[in-house]
């Protein structure tokens, strides 16, 4: 679940000894959840929503999951 919502899924990475959960990630990259989260909070109708976070996602040409992956497997 992502604040309460099952649509959208989130990966979740196991450490293969343990069987515990190492991290997460998902179910957007942060920079377009903030975008997501700013624009429920105006109310804005659910289409001219997904299409604004559409035009989020299409500006910023995958480099916020590209980076946001590089990251997390750096971590581990």
């Amino acid at each position: 679940l992502t604040n309460g919502g099952r649509s959208i899924p989130k990966y979740i990475l196991f450490d293969l000894r343990t069987g515990e959960e190492v991290t997460t990630w998902g179910p957007r990259p942060q920079k377009i959840q903030a975008v997501v989260n700013s624009l429920k909070e105006t109310g804005m109708s659910k289409e001219d929503m997904m299409e604004a976070v559409q035009k989020a996602y299409n500006a910023d040409k995958s480099i916020s999951v590209q980076q946001e992956w590089f990251d997390l497997l750096h971590k581990i």
